[in-house]
């Protein structure tokens, strides 16, 4: 059993155009230079409502309109794009991070021989699929024959896609692509997992399992074996804000219960609150990846 790669297969953000030094023309402009290391070729026409439009990196596309400069700059990259671009997937979120872009698409691939898209079929036939939407449906092209699972709504903030990638790609090699579509607020939040050290397949085991048996609760199933090499080392992170805030207000409840006397104490001996704000740095380098994300969902 092998998995092939796990990688970014789309990436889309808006960028801001604020005040009149950054008109959204010169922010394409910023967007074709940094991202494709040189000018973008102009398009005949726009997109999504934005008329201006040049293509950078080949399959990527840069948008923007000069009359509505609050619509922003629109850069989207699918992964032929993404593969050819100057900076890494990394260096191209912080990038739009620093000039308050906002991601509204990003989909995260897993390729694998482990199974075949017929046995994904039946395992989801038989309740062995585990995803928090019911909304499933298959999909057979009528010329190749090819089956292509879906598990989400199309429009969802998260979809999965189940289908034979040897055969749409021509492969000489058994491969099926595991591929989660993350959009709006879930695309952020997914872009903020993966800056703060979360694995590319951390954010495809969020969106689906597979799990053996039958106990109604499926917690207490044993995942299936060639799931569980595929997903080897990652973590399930939740999208769930609820589940985040949830998180932010226990972790405020255990320092109100646990440690505000020992502050209060250590604040009164030392007559100052300067020792806190070093310690508060200190922590600060030394947060957790969870703890990075919920931050990060926060400031969007």
């Amino acid at each position: 059993m092998s998995v092939f790669q796990v990688a970014c297969d789309w990436l889309s953000f808006t960028l801001p155009a604020g005040d009149a030094q950054s008109t959204p023309d010169w922010v394409a402009s910023c967007a074709a230079h940094y991202v494709n290391g040189g000018a973008g070729v102009p398009l005949p026409r726009g997109r999504y409502g934005y008329p201006s439009a040049v293509s950078i990196l080949g399959t990527g596309v840069v948008l923007w309109n000069n009359e509505r400069p609050e619509m922003g700059v629109h850069v989207e990259l699918p992964s032929k794009a993404l593969a050819v671009a100057s900076m890494s997937l990394l260096e191209l979120l912080g990038w739009m991070v620093d000039l308050g872009g906002t991601v509204t698409r990003l989909d995260v691939a897993m390729d694998t021989d482990a199974v075949t898209v017929g046995e994904v079929v039946a395992m989801e036939a038989d309740g062995r699929l585990v995803s928090r939407s019911q909304n499933r449906r298959l999909v057979t092209d009528l010329k190749s024959g090819a089956q292509t699972l879906y598990v989400g709504a199309p429009q969802s903030k998260r979809m999965v896609r189940v289908y034979d990638k040897a055969l749409e790609s021509g492969y000489d090699y058994d491969c099926i692509r595991i591929e989660v579509q993350f959009r709006a607020e879930y695309a952020q939040q997914g872009a903020a997992y993966l800056l703060a050290g979360m694995r590319f397949g951390s954010l495809v085991f969020s969106a689906i399992d597979f799990r053996d048996g039958d106990d109604s609760n499926v917690t207490r199933r044993e995942r299936s074996s060639w799931w569980a090499e595929c997903v080897d080392g990652c973590e399930r992170l939740s999208f769930a804000l609820k589940s985040l805030m949830q998180t932010l207000e226990s972790s405020y409840d255990w320092v109100c219960k646990q440690v505000a006397p020992t502050l209060a104490f250590l604040t009164l001996a030392f007559g100052g609150a300067e020792w806190l704000s070093q310690l508060v740095d200190f922590g600060t380098k030394n947060l957790k990846p969870h703890q990075l994300s919920i931050l990060g969902h926060l400031a969007t």
